[in-house]
């Protein structure tokens, strides 16, 4: 090994898999010193670079699933008026076909029994008609609510329904 402990003279302490190489990292031609630092801190940089590239590309992620989060508040809140104003067509279908009914009538204002029950559940009747034939009465309703949207900047959209009632005049049912 010698005398130094197995040092070569210019090797400056760095070794690879316990092999002394004289020479490592020395520059050999003027200018070449400064492009193997430089490229060493590139390579600290860049890594320093990709840790920030990531922050802005999570914050602009978060900023994304926000977004998308609100829209999908919107479409839920969409079907849900969407199912309230079917209801409360359906209701004053029923309604304003009973009002109709020879046997259960109780008074023959059929646009008012619909619109009674469509504003109990939150809607304003739009149409209301009506009709007798040889053994049936139907009833159709169309009912509008609105709802506040997010994404549009608190904009309201109309949610419409329509309902049909059927009744069979017929003594037997048939």
């Amino acid at each position: 090994m010698g005398a130094r402990g197995g040092r070569i003279r210019g090797a400056r302490g760095h070794s690879r898999n316990r092999q002394v190489l004289p020479g490592h990292n020395r520059a050999r031609k003027r200018g070449d010193a400064y492009r193997k630092r430089q490229r060493g801190h590139m390579r600290v940089g860049m890594i320093a670079d990709e840790r920030a590239g990531t922050t802005v590309v999570a914050a602009a992620l978060m900023v994304v699933m926000l977004l998308v989060g609100v829209v999908l508040h919107d479409v839920a809140a969409l079907y849900g008026a969407r199912g309230a104003a079917q209801t409360a067509a359906d209701a004053a279908a029923k309604a304003a076909g009973l009002e109709l009914t020879p046997y259960l009538g109780v008074g023959n204002d059929p646009r008012g029994a619909a619109v009674e029950y469509a504003d109990r559940n939150g809607a304003d009747v739009v149409e209301c008609s009506f009709g007798v034939g040889e053994r049936y009465l139907w009833v159709t309703v169309r009912v509008h609510k609105s709802v506040d949207l997010l994404v549009m900047g608190g904009r309201k959209a109309a949610v419409t329904a329509t309902a049909r009632c059927y009744l069979d005049l017929s003594p037997s049912g048939r």
